[in-house]
């Protein structure tokens, strides 16, 4: 196969995000709109990260209408040839043909754009695409690592802290019973 999510055990992109925050509406048909073309973390003025190595191929003021925009957008192209696109975004902080690296910071959520003439409140909408073309997303989490790297290094100093702690444990186990 040459879906990008199968040739490799790991997915190829890591979250938007330097902390997990909740979801608000997820990708594909959903209560307020069908199809729902990506994931929206309900998040407000955060940093939001490259999800993997790529190229700045746009960025601007999405506007389908004067009803409908994704406000302040990027879209990078991955290195394995796909895109993401980040949008209702309060500051672009990249600009097109820039290249950049997994966990840079490109931009910050925000509260920009609207949907049927209404704001949509703070959040970041992430989408994932097969190309550049708007009618090829594909669902996010097929491809993404949903976990941050706060949250790795977090779970890795928790694993680090529990096999200290069991080997305190068997060392003291072994000073009371003198099983060695």
């Amino acid at each position: 196969s040459t879906d990008p999510a199968e040739s490799k055990k790991k997915k190829p992109f890591s979250f938007p995000l330097e902390k997990i925050f909740g979801v608000t509406q997820w990708y594909g048909n959903t209560t307020y709109q069908n199809p729902h073309t990506g994931i929206d973390f309900g998040v407000t003025n955060e940093k939001v990260l490259a999800i993997g190595d790529g190229e700045i191929v746009s960025v601007g003021i999405d506007n389908n209408g004067e009803c409908n925009s994704g406000g302040k957008y990027i879209l990078v192209k991955q290195s394995n040839g796909m895109y993401s696109g980040y949008f209702h975004l309060s500051k672009i902080s990249t600009k097109i043909g820039k290249k950049v690296k997994k966990g840079e910071i490109i931009g910050i959520s925000g509260n920009t754009g609207m949907w049927n003439c209404q704001k949509l409140g703070y959040h970041l909408h992430f989408t994932t695409r097969k190309t550049r073309a708007s009618n090829t997303h594909v669902n996010p989490v097929k491809y993404q690592e949903l976990s941050s790297k706060a949250e790795n290094e977090r779970s890795e100093k928790v694993r680090e802290r529990v096999i200290k702690a069991r080997d305190i444990q068997t060392l003291r186990f072994k000073e009371r019973t003198g099983i060695y």
